[in-house]
């Protein structure tokens, strides 16, 4: 303790001691010791140093100061590229205290990032018994914006009551969670307990170990892997949770999602996830929920693990046949071989088109996420479409991005801004005659519904599926040659949202129907067939839930139709542009 210094020997106020304490973490004291005093230190914003341990007093608490941290992105004490770095708490009562209630009203603007301790691409970090209550967003947020975070502890923590995540985890090489509670994390989406989130495909979440941890009355789902925007180039994932207790949780006690969100990947991030010992309970609701965990993905494994969800009068013993039907398996109809994707080339399409300039409804598509409109123009003019752009939910906001608008050859046209939710009806020029599409970005929250237009259109799915909220619709889709491979992807929404899914030659006889699909099904189109326009309706289930869905075409051009007579067609093979993948991020 030779090197020690309390901060007090640098003074303290009790209205604002951030000067105190920033003076203490840039001293050349190795070890600060951070001493009990008649009340709080209060703070404003702190950067941490490397090469220090932190030490907190029993009974210490720092706290956020009331009124300050009105910058969205601001967090109380945050490391950047740091290492060997601890902060721990000495006997008990060490606490870190920021003030949610504060930060979800005026003059606050609305942030899910007011976190707690920030940890951004350090190594060697340990974060032993305190507790961390009421951040405006995270408890602790281990980042990876500029390398992964190495070689982290976290033992003896609580973190309570925070209003997006108590912990989540962005990138991280060697993670040790140990006899840590986190709980009644509620506010902000996702709502978990710990949320691996990673934002690239270049960061990890590698050598993990939660142990004797517990997750509890969390508003979103206890445990949550997020990993949609890892892929094949991402490092395995190798994560162990062991003797964790996951209960009383709003949504799932324990979800995995794997799935790419670069719909121009089809390469499935690969690794496992293995939970031993541990118990996953929801009483109102599903416990193990494995959305999109394609079986040429993350391996899963549950060893000597408890489970309860609705329904069950008491814990059972969860074994292979009940975890395993969650998870998503693609089936292959028919003589499916590896068929790609297809771009069209615009410059080979024959417009069909039998009411040229008037304004055709047809009954609603509602999408998700984002949806990419492709369109034919007769002359430069002012194009009307029957357009609502809605929140998902009341609680959600409105989409504000706008819609981008480029001609056939991908040059962007305008910018088309998104209507308000109580207008049904948009309309923008284009300069000439020609091919366009309009990209609308509706982010996790929105919702578009196209329901008519003054022009032929279509759903671009050559780049990948057309998700749809609640569908009860009819495709149609061309089909220009007899022989080549070709194929139909429709999926429900996992789990027990079911679709009813039918398959239609252009002589409208039915050559594939089924009235439940919620797993991915990939249906070969038959060879030799009839070329022309198949249909495909993609309707409410009479099993099951009805919630989302999806859809799109391999194989052949990528265009799914509302409407018969308002489309373009293709002959023979000429049509053919191969499909470019796009590039990741790049570290």
């Amino acid at each position: 303790m030779a090197d020690a210094v309390k901060v007090s020997s640098f003074g303290f106020d009790p209205v604002d001691s951030t000067r105190f304490l920033q003076a203490a973490l840039d001293s050349k004291h190795p070890e600060i010791v951070v001493d009990r005093m008649p009340s709080p230190w209060v703070v404003t914003p702190l950067a941490g140093r490397s090469d220090k341990r932190i030490l907190l007093e029993d009974g210490v608490e720092i706290a956020a100061k009331r009124g300050a941290f009105l910058n969205i992105g601001a967090h109380l004490l945050g490391f950047t590229s740091c290492t060997n770095v601890a902060i721990v708490g000495l006997g008990h009562g060490a606490t870190i205290r920021m003030w949610k209630e504060d930060y979800l009203k005026p003059p606050y603007a609305k942030s899910e990032y007011r976190h707690a301790l920030v940890f951004e691409s350090c190594a060697n970090v340990l974060v032993e018994g305190v507790e961390i209550v009421g951040s405006g967003g995270d408890g602790i947020y281990l980042g990876g914006k500029y390398s992964t975070c190495k070689n982290i502890v976290l033992r003896d923590v609580v973190c309570a009551e925070n209003n997006r995540q108590g912990l989540s985890v962005i990138s991280a090489d060697g993670l040790l969670v140990e006899n840590c509670t986190f709980r009644d994390t509620r506010g902000t989406p996702p709502a978990a307990g710990i949320d691996f989130e990673p934002n690239f495909w270049w960061q990890c979440a590698k050598n993990v170990r939660l142990r004797d941890c517990a997750f509890v009355g969390n508003e979103g789902n206890g445990i949550e892997f997020a990993l949609g925007w890892f892929d094949g180039r991402t490092d395995p994932v190798d994560i162990a949770i062991e003797n964790c207790r996951c209960e009383g949780n709003g949504n799932a006690a324990f979800k995995v999602f794997c799935g790419n969100n670069d719909k121009s990947r089809s390469d499935q991030v690969r690794g496992r996830i293995a939970s031993r010992g541990c118990v996953y309970g929801n009483r109102k609701g599903l416990a193990v929920v494995l959305a999109k965990n394609a079986t040429n993905s993350v391996s899963m494994a549950f060893e000597d693990c408890l489970w309860r969800e609705r329904g069950m009068d008491c814990y059972r013993v969860l074994k292979d046949e009940d975890w395993r039907p969650r998870e998503t398996r693609v089936t292959y109809v028919g003589d499916v071989e590896p068929i790609r994707k297809c771009g069209a080339d615009f410059a080979a399409a024959t417009v069909v088109d039998a009411a040229p300039g008037e304004m055709t409804r047809f009954p609603a598509i509602s999408t998700r996420y984002s949806a990419r409109y492709a369109f034919y123009a007769e002359c430069a003019r002012t194009v009307r479409l029957a357009l609502k752009v809605r929140p998902l939910t009341p609680k959600k906001p409105a989409p504000k991005k706008p819609m981008i608008l480029r001609d056939a050859n991908g040059a962007v046209v305008a910018e088309v801004p998104v209507p308000d939710p109580s207008e049904a009806e948009i309309s923008f020029a284009v300069p000439a005659q020609g091919f366009y599409t309009l990209a609308v970005d509706m982010g996790s929250g929105g919702v578009a519904v196209l329901f008519g237009a003054d022009v032929p259109i279509a759903f671009d799915v050559s780049s990948g599926s057309l998700s749809m909220l609640r569908p009860g619709c009819r495709f149609f889709f061309d089909v220009p040659d007899a022989d080549a491979s070709a194929a139909v992807r429709v999926s429900g929404g996992g789990m027990q949202e079911n679709v009813a899914v039918k398959l239609s030659d252009p002589d409208g006889k039915t050559f594939w129907e089924n009235g439940a699909v919620a797993q991915p099904h990939v249906i070969a189109l038959p060879r030799p067939r009839k070329s022309g326009a198949w249909s495909l309706v993609v309707s409410r289930s009479r099993t099951g839930q009805w919630d989302d869905g999806s859809a799109s075409v391999l194989g052949v051009p990528g265009f799914l139709f509302p409407l018969e007579n308002r489309r373009w067609t293709f002959a023979g093979r000429n049509w053919r542009k191969p499909f470019k993948e796009t590039k990741g991020q790049e570290r």
